[in-house]
């Protein structure tokens, strides 16, 4: 049975992912995995690896670290007591617009983007 935290971060997971405008599909190439693991994790059938948990943080531009606390706190909430006594359990996760602490490259933060978006800009470079 998934845990409230669980639920809200499959939410988070689910709308920033609708955000960036991208199906499971795309999520799934970029995470290296196949469109049925982005489907299990936002339907709760599968839970995030806690080691795995930055590079899906990254992908979705999220902050790894909120996104492993997250996952820390629905699958180890002993564990997340113990590590942040005191600390409300909620899940709030920031958005990123820095990978690995570096900014993105013209060329990368273009190829995240939609698809619609890139052959526009495409169509418009062309037309220059």
């Amino acid at each position: 049975m998934p845990t409230d935290v669980n639920l809200r971060l499959r939410d988070i997971l689910k709308s920033r992912r609708d955000s960036l405008g991208w199906n499971m599909s795309e999520l799934a190439t970029k995470l290296d995995k196949s469109a049925t693991y982005v489907k299990w994790i936002e339907t709760g059938k599968r839970s995030i690896d806690l080691d795995f948990a930055p590079r899906f943080a990254q992908e979705l531009f999220l902050d790894p670290g909120d996104v492993a606390r997250a996952v820390l706190q629905e699958q180890y909430p002993n564990a997340y007591r113990a590590i942040f006594p005191g600390r409300e359990e909620t899940t709030h996760i920031r958005e990123m617009d820095l990978k690995d602490g570096k900014p993105f490259s013209l060329d990368e933060a273009v190829a995240r983007l939609p698809k619609q978006i890139r052959q526009a800009i495409r169509n418009l470079v062309e037309a220059l």
